[in-house]
């Protein structure tokens, strides 16, 4: 791909898809709820940005925002269920009948919805402290990291004391013994010796955030450690051409725990035996500012990480209505079995990249590839139930 510029809006956010928000429809309307009513919202005008106007609404830091919305000529909408705030410094505040969850848009011209992803969950998993597990009691198929020494350790990462001590807590985390609890949806943190997400604890949904994955093939990501590895357990390195919102990018990355009637996310811990999927957020090259056919999603998983076994779980060719004006879309895996393996860790993987076929090592390395990877923690086998 070459770069090309983003009709909507002339200046494209700097994040996109914004932590928590997912686009809906395909930029023609005001977000609506399952009765097609409009929110109530608060006005700003002179917000140039999606990510402008999610700013301007997390602001306001009140429970029932539902979304936001967007539009063309640079007005930001921020969307209530209920009663919308009156705001001093808003140019306006609209009361209008809409309720619950963002379902759908209406035939408003130039505007694009956004709905708020949020997660409340009733129970949790007890997770053991790293504090609480003494030394000698870690189970031996915990991972185990590298020989490396402490010298070996860049002079502008964590000071060598730093990782070996977050390499410690690491490998003392021990995960619960499986119940019929429900377990937290987590957000990973950047493992230093790992050398990419990880997620420290038994979870239901593991995500790494934009923040941890910001970037493309020739941009630095936010853990670049001075390689083009930034976020690989096997030093798997990203292209080295692309412009970031322009060409292909992985946003963010999760995998949740799905109820195996239903392939659907539930609350239920990542486990042995268990169901589960990929999720992502892409950001497509699209040709002609419409067609993002040239982009292919190949989804991996393997059952450890030192070293990984990589196994394909299929590819996605993404599609025209996919992603939105900005080249944006999430996309899914077929679900898949978590397998039992002599390692609690596991692992998966997206190498998003133009054209081209699978690679055997799951490393395409094409110009404008950009791959990621995320670890988390399983569960050991137990009967599927429903959260209490």
């Amino acid at each position: 791909p070459t770069s090309n510029p983003s009709p909507f809006p002339s200046s494209p956010p700097t994040v996109h898809p914004f932590t928590g928000y997912e686009g809906v429809g395909s930029g023609n309307g005001e977000c609506t709820d399952a009765n097609g009513s409009l929110y109530s919202y608060v006005q700003y005008t002179s917000v140039a940005t999606p990510g402008n106007c999610a700013t301007k609404c997390s602001d306001l830091g009140l429970s029932n925002q539902v979304g936001l919305g967007s539009s063309t000529a640079d007005i930001c909408h921020c969307y209530f269920d209920g009663t919308a705030p009156t705001v001093g410094v808003a140019d306006q505040t609209s009361q209008n009948n809409g309720s619950g969850p963002i379902a759908g848009v209406n035939n408003s011209t130039g505007w694009q919805c956004y709905r708020l992803v949020t997660y409340v969950k009733s129970q949790h998993w007890a997770i053991s402290e790293a504090d609480d597990v003494p030394a000698n009691d870690v189970p031996a198929d915990d991972f185990q990291t590298n020989d490396e020494s402490a010298n070996d350790v860049p002079a502008h990462d964590e000071s060598a004391n730093d990782v070996q001590a977050n390499d410690k807590q690491s490998q003392l985390f021990r995960p619960a013994q499986p119940t019929t609890s429900s377990a937290p949806a987590l957000d990973a943190t950047f493992d230093a010796q790992m050398t990419a997400p990880k997620c420290s604890g038994l979870t239901s949904a593991c995500t790494a955030p934009a923040s941890l994955l910001q970037g493309t093939a020739a941009n630095n990501e936010p853990n670049q450690l001075g390689v083009r590895a930034s976020n690989t357990i096997d030093n798997c390195r990203d292209g080295t051409s692309g412009t970031y919102n322009t060409d292909e990018s992985i946003e963010w990355l999760s995998i949740v725990s799905v109820d195996p009637k239903t392939d659907q996310p539930w609350e239920l811990p990542l486990r042995v035996g268990g169901r589960a999927k990929i999720i992502t957020g892409l950001h497509a090259y699209l040709v002609g500012n419409s067609d993002p056919s040239n982009d292919y999603a190949d989804f991996y998983y393997s059952t450890d990480v030192d070293p990984p076994n990589w196994s394909l779980l299929g590819t996605k060719r993404l599609a025209r209505g996919e992603v939105d004006f900005y080249g944006f879309g999430t996309f899914e895996s077929e679900p898949f079995t978590i397998l039992d393996s002599s390692q609690s860790i596991h692992a998966i993987r997206v190498d998003f990249r133009y054209n081209g076929n699978p690679s055997a090592n799951a490393c395409t390395g094409g110009s404008w590839a950009d791959t990621d990877d995320l670890a988390f923690y399983v569960a050991p086998n137990a009967p599927a139930t429903t959260p209490l």
